[in-house]
């Protein structure tokens, strides 16, 4: 087995545990978390972001890439579990109006690009 698959069985298994299967718990680790923890949330942020920093280097290491689908897989439930500290909400909620403004501004280029590149044809070419 490539070093490739073995990455993504890697970033699929995590994923997997990180399913909000169990009730009241959410996934796995926040229940293994919640378990031997007296903060889980720190712990489970601290335990997911972890895991992201080995799957993004193993990504890096094995096959030069930082950007593919076991890091994205592994980013998911990192970006789940700082959602929910307190601190990371509040200063989510305020600078809100800076956070739309960028949303907003990212939206508008990748509209604008797409627009540009069906001009072109370009979209043509791919589908």
């Amino acid at each position: 087995m490539n070093r490739e698959r073995v990455l993504n069985w890697i970033g699929g298994l995590w994923f997997f545990i990180n399913l909000p299967i169990i009730p009241f718990a959410g996934s796995v680790v926040n229940a293994f978390a919640m378990e031997y923890f007296s903060d889980y949330r720190i712990a489970f942020a601290t335990i997911t972001f972890i895991v992201f920093l080995i799957v993004l280097s193993l990504s890096k290491i094995w096959l030069g890439k930082l950007i593919k689908a076991p890091v994205i897989l592994s980013a998911i439930p990192f970006l789940y579990a700082t959602l929910q500290l307190v601190a990371v909400q509040d200063y989510l909620v305020q600078h809100r109006p800076v956070l739309f403004g960028i949303i907003g501004i990212v939206l508008v280029v990748v509209i604008c690009t797409v627009v540009i590149k069906a001009m072109r044809g370009e979209l043509n070419k791919k589908l």
